[in-house]
């Protein structure tokens, strides 16, 4: 049984592709046409531009806000006593109250202290450079920088009728109510008692 044969009014689209031959590149590869540029090419450029608008249009939101503070400087004062020198410097460079800062390292390091010279912090107790550097760590993660856009251009403002402290940004306004700041131990040696009596 033999086949029949295809109509004239009929293709068979089958037969009709044909392969392509792949191209020939030129010997010189500077003098080859540039390819049109990748998806991932052009997302990037996009990316690139939409920044850009963003820092020309908003300047204040270009960037990360970056705020460095001096390392804190402690030194020996005695057996039983150290202190913390440029300690009114960097709380102004917090833009944060001597008061606040004194009382937060008072309570993580449990101990006493007093502010001498309106600019030192004298702490009972013997610390270094690296101790403090930690616990002020702390204290700006928590007290300081914006939790949501990571700025330093906060403000701590106390609520009067909860008696609450709330970090508030000036950047993006958002605001969170930080942890009040407890007293930790305190150890009762021979001369509390003695006062005590």
């Amino acid at each position: 049984m033999s086949a029949e044969p295809a109509e004239p009014d009929q293709i068979d689209f089958g037969r009709l592709k044909k392969k392509k031959k792949p191209q020939a590149r030129p010997a010189n590869e500077s003098q080859a046409k540039p390819d049109a540029p990748s998806n991932d090419e052009q997302y990037s450029v996009m990316l690139d531009r939409i920044y850009e608008l963003l820092r020309e249009n908003n300047p204040e939101y270009s960037g990360t806000d970056k705020h460095v503070i001096k390392k804190p400087k402690v030194v020996k004062v005695s057996a039983k006593k150290s202190a913390w020198i440029n300690f009114q410097d960097i709380c102004n460079s917090m833009a944060r109250s001597s008061d606040h800062v004194y009382q937060f390292i008072l309570a993580e390091l449990g101990t006493e202290g007093s502010i001498a010279g309106g600019s030192q912090l004298i702490l009972k107790g013997k610390y270094n450079d690296k101790n403090i550097e930690t616990l002020l760590t702390k204290y700006v993660n928590e007290y300081v920088v914006c939790g949501s856009c990571k700025s330093w251009q906060t403000e701590l403002v106390k609520d009067q009728s909860t008696r609450l402290l709330t970090l508030e940004c000036h950047r993006c306004k958002s605001s969170k109510s930080v942890n009040t700041i407890k007293v930790g131990f305190h150890a009762v040696a021979k001369g509390d008692r003695r006062k005590e009596r």
